[in-house]
């Protein structure tokens, strides 16, 4: 089974909405500053027109535990 970048993408982006809807962050803005992204850039992913870049998965899953597994192959479920 293979993942392309853009469902590694779309998994990063459903991360912020389930994260914003959690209440686990604020908003864009905070969710861009803990994984450290432009959120000029974050919104150039958001709408699929760049993909989301290695450091920035790794802040997202060290910042709020997300599920390795999950972010980029698809396995198992989203967790903080």
């Amino acid at each position: 089974m293979k993942t392309t970048p853009e469902e590694v993408t779309q998994r990063f982006v459903d991360a912020y909405y389930q994260l914003y809807a959690l209440r686990k962050v604020k908003n864009k803005k905070e969710f861009c500053d803990k994984v450290e992204i432009y959120p000029s850039n974050f919104v150039l992913v958001e709408k699929g027109k760049r993909s989301v870049a290695v450091p920035h998965i790794c802040n997202l899953i060290s910042s709020f535990n997300i599920n390795p597994n999950w972010i980029m192959l698809g396995i198992g479920e989203f967790r903080f």
